[in-house]
C-alpha cells in the first residue's frame, strides 16, 4: 500500500497503524508515538469543552496541538501550490521552503 507520511525537510513523520515515528533524513528516530486509546475524538472533544467551561487542564499542550495543525497546514499548501513550503520562525508563518536559511549554523545575533 502507499504510506501515509509528512515529508519535511529535514526529516519525516510517518504514520503506523499502531501510532507515528519521526525520523530524520538519514533514518534516525527521533520520537514516537503508540497509540494508548487517549485518541478518541469524543474524549478529546470532551477534553476541550471541559477546558472552555470549566478550567480542566488541556491533555495536549496548546503549543503542541499549534505545530500539528501547521505541519498539516503547510502539507496542505505544498500540495496545492506544488511548493515545498517551510516554517519561517521569525515571521512565524509559513513561507516557500526556498526563501528560508536552512543552514545548520545558527542565527546570528
Amino acid at each position: 500500500g502507499v504510506d501515509h507520511l509528512i515529508r519535511g525537510y529535514r526529516g519525516t513523520l510517518y504514520f503506523t497503524g499502531s501510532g507515528w515515528v519521526a525520523k530524520d533524513k538519514d533514518g534516525k528516530v527521533l520520537d514516537q508515538h503508540e497509540k494508548t486509546g487517549g485518541e478518541d475524538i469524543h474524549l478529546h472533544h470532551t477534553n476541550l469543552h471541559k477546558h472552555l467551561r470549566e478550567g480542566t487542564p488541556l491533555n495536549c499542550p496548546i503549543e503542541l496541538g499549534m505545530a500539528g495543525v501547521v505541519a498539516v497546514n503547510m502539507a496542505n499548501e505544498s500540495w496545492r501550490s506544488s511548493t515545498m513550503m517551510g516554517w519561517d520562525s521569525k515571521a512565524e508563518k509559513m513561507v516557500p521552503a526556498h526563501t528560508l536559511n536552512l543552514s545548520h549554523e545558527p542565527d546570528k545575533a
